[in-house]
């Protein structure tokens, strides 16, 4: 499920594809009356999107123009106009390869002035950076997978930094351009091989960890 907070939309994922509606109804229908005194509500959404396969993850992008979604089993990413959503036209606009892989795990960046671009962590392993306004994976010196061996992602809270979580506890800090910026070790206190969740980037983590 992804909300934006801009365009007043939320997007939910399903077994028979994803629903668009408009957060303002949601709170209408939470504020309805329960079907047969249950907690269930009847609601109805503004727009179905059909896809092939079931949805694995979706986000929309900061600015609320783009949703990017990925299927179980793909190797691309799907992005759709919200624009064109709002007026019922359900099929993507531009599709983007994520280095042939399935997705482990998708982020958009926080900053609507940077919103084109998305970390994704394939199940391989390898964190990659897509750009929709190119519909290209942003390339460093080595090609366009960034870092691998990575479990986790996380953008810094103005999108001018990306720190991934490695299968061995240490992290990876880099820029949303491809260039390194540091190596973060693990916590003396964990142990090897293992694998965790960025839930914040947090600049006291390490000296040389200067998010912004």
């Amino acid at each position: 499920m992804s909300v934006t907070s801009i365009k007043g939309l939320l997007a939910a994922a399903g077994p028979e594809g994803i629903a668009i509606a408009r957060t303002d109804s949601v709170r209408k229908a939470y504020a309805s009356e329960p079907v047969d005194g249950s907690d269930v509500r009847t609601f109805q959404p503004e727009l179905q999107i059909p896809l092939p396969k079931r949805a694995s993850h979706l986000a929309f992008s900061a600015d609320g123009s783009a949703l990017v979604v990925a299927v179980e089993g793909g190797d691309a990413l799907a992005i759709y106009d919200v624009s064109g959503l709002l007026q019922g036209r359900t099929q993507p606009t531009a599709t983007l390869n994520i280095n042939g892989a399935t997705l482990r795990a998708l982020a958009a960046n926080p900053n609507p002035d940077t919103s084109e671009l998305f970390a994704a962590v394939t199940m391989n392993g390898e964190l990659l950076i897509a750009n929709l306004k190119t519909n290209q994976l942003v390339s460093s010196s080595a090609g366009p997978v960034l870092k691998s061996g990575v479990s986790s992602v996380c953008w810094s809270n103005k999108g001018t930094q990306l720190v991934a979580g490695l299968g061995d506890g240490n992290a990876y800090q880099v820029k949303p351009d491809g260039e390194k910026q540091a190596d973060i070790p693990r916590a003396p206190e964990i142990g090897s091989d293992h694998h965790g969740k960025l839930l914040h980037c947090r600049t006291d983590w390490i000296e040389s960890c200067k998010l912004t």
